[in-house]
């Protein structure tokens, strides 16, 4: 059974930012191959269809369905011309590993993105990342086999002092959102995934004010609905769903 997770804030910016597994099929979709060496991404050029978006505020691109080589040859091919990943979510499909990704074509801070992590490897990237002053902003977690995998993004945008945990069953993820949320962090972004028949999540909190927010985890399709339909008839911006 798929389930999600949600989060609302009440903001005057409507921002959307939408972080689920996608279960159809991408017509669309490129047969562009790209190895990597260590998920680092080096830039090259490619012109495979995309999807792109271009308003008077801004342009994106948004792609799913990717194999890590696709995904990886659309990464060489929009950051050469300026654009940053600002969304990356990594899942599985009929036992394929695939990714979903927006970029923004945005002026922003140094940054850096990494798929296809196993746990130990993500472990790595965290530490030599938040010592190098990058902050953790976006986390996928997805299951593939019996092992979890992970894609990640960083940045080095100031802001107060901030946390991230994964690999945390529903009861680990609570105790942390409350812990959290007693010393005065808000949950800035989370992943729901599911290894070997067990969901687990991935997190990231952040000390800073606000204003009001709500977040719901673990809940049917049936449950987000009524849960979107509540909140958003209260005032309430969606801000980040994830389903797994």
């Amino acid at each position: 059974m798929k389930k999600f997770i949600l989060l609302v804030a009440v903001s005057c910016v409507a921002l959307l930012r939408l972080q689920a597994q996608i279960n159809r099929a991408d017509n669309n979709a490129t047969n562009a191959t790209m190895s990597t060496q260590n998920n680092v991404n080096v830039v090259a050029t490619t012109n495979p269809p995309v999807q792109v978006m271009a308003t008077q505020l801004a342009q994106f691109v948004a792609r799913h369905a990717m194999t890590s080589a696709q995904y990886q040859t659309e990464f060489n091919n929009w950051t050469s011309k300026g654009y940053r990943v600002t969304s990356l979510c990594g899942y599985t499909r009929g036992g394929q590993e695939l990714y979903a990704a927006i970029w923004n074509k945005t002026a922003g801070p140094a940054w850096a993105a990494k798929h296809g992590l196993t746990g130990a490897e993500y472990q790595a990237s965290f530490n030599e990342m938040s010592n190098n002053g990058y902050r953790l902003i976006c986390i996928s977690g997805y299951g593939v086999g019996n092992q979890a995998k992970f894609s990640a993004l960083w940045d080095k945008s100031g802001g107060g002092a901030w946390a991230a945990k994964h690999n945390m069953t529903a009861a680990q993820y609570q105790q942390a959102f409350d812990d959290y949320g007693k010393q005065g962090y808000r949950l800035q972004y989370v992943s729901g995934y599911v290894v070997g028949g067990t969901e687990y999540f991935a997190a990231i909190w952040e000390k800073k004010s606000g204003g009001a927010m709500a977040v719901k985890h673990n809940m049917t399709a049936a449950q987000y609905q009524q849960a979107f339909n509540e909140f958003t008839g209260q005032g309430y911006t969606l801000k980040l769903v994830s389903g797994y």
